[in-house]
């Protein structure tokens, strides 16, 4: 990570702030990492909704 994008990201989170970084496949410890993390973790929030209609019933989650 270049060294003014972690100095922003420093910033960003001393302030509270979200923030959306991309990382590629190519940075391969830290990729392995988060995709592990995410894994880890549960759904903050799940939504289930059903819809009857015109002869067909559709359920999505």
């Amino acid at each position: 990570m270049p060294y003014t994008l972690k100095k922003t990201i420093q910033l960003l989170r001393q302030r509270g702030h979200d923030y959306l970084v991309t990382v590629k496949g190519n940075q391969k410890k830290l990729y392995q990492a988060l995709t592990n993390y995410c894994q880890e973790q549960k759904p903050i929030a799940q939504h289930e909704s059903q819809n009857v209609g015109h002869g067909r019933s559709e359920k999505s989650e």
